[in-house]
């Protein structure tokens, strides 16, 4: 007589089962570490998205300074003009009264 057979058609041995379930272990954790690798790379776009923002709104309130400092120095320099005329102006007048 023959041996039996270890595995009778259409059961699995417990090393094919063991097999079956150690893949698919590793197939969950695979889907896992890509699941985290997507939420991390998601992450990393959105901080960088952030930092351009922010570049962008530093940029634009460098911009906003320097052209309010331009204004700034243009309104200090009529003055100084004004001020220049106007001691001119007083000068003139003093020069006018000491005269009579």
């Amino acid at each position: 007589m023959s041996a039996a057979p270890t595995q009778t058609l259409g059961t699995k041995s417990p090393q094919t089962l063991e097999y079956e379930r150690q893949a698919e272990e590793r197939a969950k954790e695979a889907a896992q570490i890509d699941a985290e690798r997507a939420m991390h790379a998601s992450e990393v776009s959105t901080m960088e998205r952030e930092k351009e923002i922010i570049r962008e709104e530093e940029y634009e309130i460098r911009r906003h300074h320097e052209a309010e400092s331009l204004r700034h120095r243009e309104e200090v320099r009529r003055h100084e003009v004004e001020v220049k005329r106007h001691r001119e102006v007083v000068a003139a007048h003093e020069r006018r009264m000491r005269g009579r």
